[in-house]
């Protein structure tokens, strides 16, 4: 849920990829926690990455 220009979302997503894992991209072009968690629903996503009130709270948290 952390978007790629912030360094936390560009280097899990990396390392995620350089392990032969998959990320998941919601879409749309804000955060928008019903299409996130519709997005973690369908692709049965496993793990999560939050940084901050600036994303948990939008999310639900």
């Amino acid at each position: 849920m952390v978007p790629l220009m912030h360094g936390t979302g560009l280097f899990n997503t990396f390392g995620t990829l350089l392990t032969a894992g998959e990320v998941v991209f919601p879409g749309g072009t804000r955060l928008e926690a019903a299409r996130v968690w519709h997005a973690v629903e369908r692709h049965r996503v496993t793990n999560l990455l939050i940084a901050g009130n600036a994303v948990a709270r939008p999310a639900g948290g």
